[in-house]
């Protein structure tokens, strides 16, 4: 199992139209089937909507998601979306990447074998 650290995929949260991201490879085993899931939440902090969007990527495969709304200074005053989706290795090493040129920040980042 693989954990990430909470961080920010801070894009135009201050800039906007700014690009952000996080990436880091993974040592997969090809073919293999993995859960990733982790939780995101947006903002207010980049004075529009507080939903934002993200695009999360395991290899070649990608989706966007949505954000539910938060408070980048009050964590206790966000409202986190939990995702999880079947993903599958095709190398021994597979970058996982977020993406945004909103405001979102990503939580509980985990990819585990499927059993």
């Amino acid at each position: 199992r693989t954990q990430l650290a909470v961080r920010p995929v801070a894009g135009g949260c201050t800039n906007p139209g700014a690009s952000g991201g996080l990436k880091q490879d993974l040592k997969t085993v090809p073919g293999q089937i993995y859960i990733l899931s982790f939780s995101a939440t947006g903002g207010t902090w980049n004075g529009a909507d507080n939903h934002d969007t993200g695009t999360v990527s395991f290899g070649s495969w990608s989706t966007i998601f949505t954000t539910g709304w938060g408070d980048i200074q009050d964590r206790s005053h966000s409202q986190w979306k939990q995702y999880s989706y079947k993903v599958q290795a095709t190398g021994a090493t597979t970058a996982l990447q977020f993406t945004t040129n909103q405001c979102v920040q990503v939580d509980d980042v985990q990819v585990r074998q499927r059993q």
